[in-house]
């Protein structure tokens, strides 16, 4: 049996086109939105850097749902009290 928080697994099994259904799924029971998303289309998980002192991340899924939602989703296992400041991005 595969372990879906793998970053591998996890990626395969909500970040490939061939699963997009799965995807839609996780964030429609995550979110319970009043309108919720009906189509998906995975992109490119890098965040290049832009200025000098700025650095590259890796999501673990990133998406844009058809009305333009973006949708950054990360497998996290731990508690890191300084996580909120991390993920923050202005």
């Amino acid at each position: 049996m595969l372990d879906p928080t793998i970053d591998i697994v996890f990626r395969s099994l909500l970040g490939s086109e061939a699963n997009e259904d799965v995807l839609i799924f996780v964030i429609n029971a995550v979110l319970q939105a009043e309108k919720p998303v009906v189509s998906v289309r995975i992109r490119n998980p890098f965040n290049l850097a832009q200025y000098k002192k700025e650095k590259v991340s890796i999501l673990d899924i990133k998406a844009v749902d058809s009305e333009g939602r973006p949708f950054d989703i990360e497998m996290q296992l731990l508690h890191h009290a300084f996580y909120g400041r991390r993920a923050l991005y202005l």
